[in-house]
């Protein structure tokens, strides 16, 4: 029988990695976020919603099967009963309408 004589391991030096590296290393690590870290994630979570909320429905429905259900122009366009370019246009306009709607929390160069 045999057996390993030790573990094999990976080192990460975070000494010259940027400040967003370290936020990753420490995520690996299994650290959780700090109540500030959570609350900001609630309130930006909260204003995205909103956001999206306020849209009109159709563009709120070619938003969700885009960026949450992960579909494609084609496949939204089906399901709509639309046409290729009218989907690609509602979506434009609903994207600007949000960027607009979250100018003023900081998220509109969240993509």
């Amino acid at each position: 029988m045999y057996y390993r004589s030790s573990r094999r391991s990976v080192s990460i030096s975070v000494e010259s990695e940027s400040p967003s590296d370290r936020h990753l290393v420490r995520n690996l690590h299994g650290s959780t976020p700090s109540p500030g870290e959570n609350l900001m994630a609630s309130e930006r979570f909260l204003s995205v919603h909103r956001a999206i909320e306020s849209l009109k429905q159709e563009q709120k429905a070619a938003i969700t099967l885009r960026y949450f259900e992960g579909m494609g122009i084609r496949e939204i366009a089906q399901v709509l009963g639309r046409r290729d370019g009218t989907v690609k246009s509602i979506l434009h306009r609903a994207l600007q309408h949000l960027r607009s709607e979250l100018k003023d929390t900081g998220l509109q160069d969240a993509e």
